[in-house]
Formats: C-alpha cells, sequence, structure tokens
C-alpha cells in the first residue's frame, strides 16, 4: 500500500460489514492465504480513500521468495505481524472494554477517526453506530 488506506471486511449473516483490518500507506496488505480458506474469500477489501497500491502476482512472488532469503524473511515477518495484530484483536475484543477499545483505536491511529466512516469504526471495535457515538461523546465530555 503506498497511499491511502483499505480496510478489509467480513459481512455478518444480519448483512452487517464488520472490519477486520485497517492498511495504511506503507503497510502490506494480507496475503491471500491469509484471506482464503479453499480458494474461497474469507473477507473482501476496499478503498476508503483514494489509493495507490503496488501488486505482484502470487506465483511470481512465491518464485522471488525461493531464490532470494532476504525477501523469504520478509514473507514470514508479514505473516507472522498478521497473526500477532489478529491475536491481539481478538483479545482486545474479548477482554476490554469498548470504551478502552475506543482509546486504544486512537491511539493506534491518530485522526483516522476524523477520516474514515464512523460505521467502519465501530464495526472495527465490535459495537453498533449508536454506541460509538455515545462513547464519542461521553469521552469529550469527560476532557472538559
Amino acid at each position: 500500500m503506498l497511499d491511502g488506506i483499505f480496510h478489509a471486511f467480513s459481512i455478518t449473516p444480519e448483512f452487517e460489514q464488520v472490519t477486520t483490518r485497517l492498511f495504511l500507506p506503507t503497510t502490506v496488505v494480507t496475503p491471500h492465504l491469509v484471506r482464503t480458506s479453499e480458494t474461497k474469500s474469507l473477507q473482501s477489501l476496499a478503498c476508503l480513500q483514494d489509493a495507490v497500491v503496488a501488486a505482484i502476482p502470487v506465483g511470481e512472488f512465491s518464485r522471488l521468495m525461493r531464490e532470494h532469503p532476504d525477501l523469504n524473511a520478509f514473507g514470514h515477518k508479514v505473516v507472522e505481524r498478521e497473526l500477532t495484530l489478529k491475536t491481539q484483536r481478538e483479545l482486545d475484543l474479548l477482554t476490554r472494554p469498548a470504551r478502552e477499545r475506543l482509546i486504544r483505536f486512537r491511539n493506534e491511529y491518530p485522526n483516522l477517526e476524523n477520516t474514515i466512516p464512523l460505521t467502519v469504526i465501530s464495526g472495527f471495535l465490535g459495537i453498533t453506530p449508536v454506541s460509538l457515538s455515545r462513547l464519542r461523546n461521553e469521552l469529550a465530555h469527560s476532557r472538559s
């Protein structure tokens, strides 16, 4: 990802969109092997802002990884980082109150709250848009 903002998302049985990952400039979009199962996509990707990306076909990247140990190590680091992020996100959703998740989101993604749709943020935080609105209002008044 060279510029812009992407998000990975899934659709719930109630047809609600739940953002599972945000991709900002200079991040690597999750490799397909993390986003698919038995050739079926588990997640969709969409732009939240105009974006500039560089892409390389999977077969070509695999060939280059075999030929270049540094690139192979890089590929493994990307997958390890994704696993770490997924594990941390799962733990946050299961163990932290929504207020803490919003504060953590603000610290991890400064100014993003005013850039992308609040429905994307609420889905990412595992709360409803109404709950997000209440939390934002509560936090704004607690600073005064």
